[in-house]
C-alpha cells in the first residue's frame, strides 16, 4: 500500500507571482514558501501568514487545478522553478528530524503526540515494515531505506527526480541548497527578497563525518545514483563542498504540456 500522496502534489503555483514551485523536500521548501507569502501580505497589504508555512490555505501554494483556466497571458509568462540538495546531507537531515530519537526528551516528545514529524516519522516506519516505537541508528534506517520501493515513501525519503518530475518537466531555474545566491537573484528578478525560514533545520551538513560510515556512503551513492549524476554532486564523499556541472533542466516538457498529458488541465 502505496504512503505517498500524487506526485502531482509537488506542483505548487502562487498566482500572485507567475510562478510555479514544484516541492522538493528537505531542500529549502519551507524558506521558499515562507518567501512567497510572506512577499504577497507585504505587497497587498494583508496579513495572511499565521505562522504554519506549510498551510494548505496558503495564497502561494494552489496546486495544478488552480492553473485551470488561466488565460494565454499567463501561462506565456509563468515560470518554474525548484531547489535541489546534496543527497547525503538531505537524507540525514530527514532521518534526524523524523527518525532519530536524539534523547530522552525527544521520545516522550513523540510518545506524548507533541512531535510535529510524528505523522511523518509513522508513515515511514510503516512503509519499511518497523515498529514506530523502536529506535533505528542511520545504519539501520539507510538499511531499511535502500531496500524499500521509493514509491512507498513521502518525499522526504525519496530520491530527488522522483521529487521534481525529473525529465519530464522543464524549468526555468534550478538552484542547489549549497549555493543560494542564484536563488537570491532568481527571487530578486521577480521582486521577491528571499527570506530563510529553517525551523527544522538539523545540521546535517556539520555531522556527515559523525554519522557516515564507508558502508552507509556506498549504499547511499548506489541508492540516489540518479539525483548524484543529475545535480552534481560527489557520491564519492559526503563532506566534498566541489559542485559538478547540472544536467540540462530543460529536458522535460513544457508545464502545460505536461499537465495536459497527466490529464491534470
Amino acid at each position: 500500500m502505496s504512503q505517498v500522496a500524487d506526485p502531482l502534489d509537488a506542483i505548487r503555483y502562487s498566482p500572485f507571482h507567475r510562478l510555479v514551485y514544484v516541492k522538493n523536500q528537505k531542500a529549502g521548501c519551507t524558506s521558499i514558501e515562507y518567501s512567497l507569502w510572506t512577499d504577497q501580505d507585504r505587497k497587498t497589504g494583508r496579513r495572511t501568514f499565521r505562522g504554519k508555512t506549510h498551510d494548505r490555505r496558503s495564497p502561494v501554494l494552489g496546486g495544478p487545478a488552480a492553473l485551470r483556466g488561466e488565460s494565454a497571458e499567463v501561462w506565456r509568462g509563468l515560470q518554474v522553478f525548484t531547489v535541489v540538495r546534496n543527497p547525503f546531507s538531505r537524507i540525514l537531515s530527514a532521518y534526524l528530524h523524523h527518525v532519530f530519537d536524539a534523547n530522552l526528551g525527544s521520545r516522550l516528545t513523540r510518545r506524548l503526540g507533541l512531535w510535529r514529524s510524528a505523522d511523518i516519522r509513522r508513515m515511514f516506519f510503516a512503509a519499511v515494515g518497523t515498529d514506530p516505537g523502536k529506535s533505528l541508528t542511520f545504519e539501520a534506517f539507510v538499511e531499511r531505506l535502500v531496500d524499500t520501493p521509493p514509491e512507498r515513501l513521502t518525499g522526504h525519503f525519496r530520491p530527488q527526480v522522483a521529487n521534481i518530475l525529473w525529465g519530464r518537466l522543464s524549468y526555468d531555474f534550478l538552484g542547489r541548497l549549497e549555493d543560494p545566491e542564484p536563488l537570491s537573484r532568481f527571487f530578486a528578478a521577480h521582486d521577491i527578497a528571499f527570506r530563510k525560514r529553517a525551523p527544522h533545520a538539523q545540521g546535517a551538513a556539520d555531522k556527515l563525518a559523525r554519522f557516515y560510515s564507508e558502508g552507509t556512503r556506498e549504499r547511499l551513492a548506489a541508492h540516489f545514483a540518479a539525483d548524484f549524476q543529475a545535480f552534481g554532486y560527489d557520491p564519492g564523499d559526503p563532506a566534498s563542498e566541489v559542485l559538478q556541472p547540472l544536467a540540462d533542466a530543460h529536458a522535460g516538457r513544457s508545464l502545460r504540456e505536461f499537465l495536459a498529458a497527466e490529464e491534470a488541465l
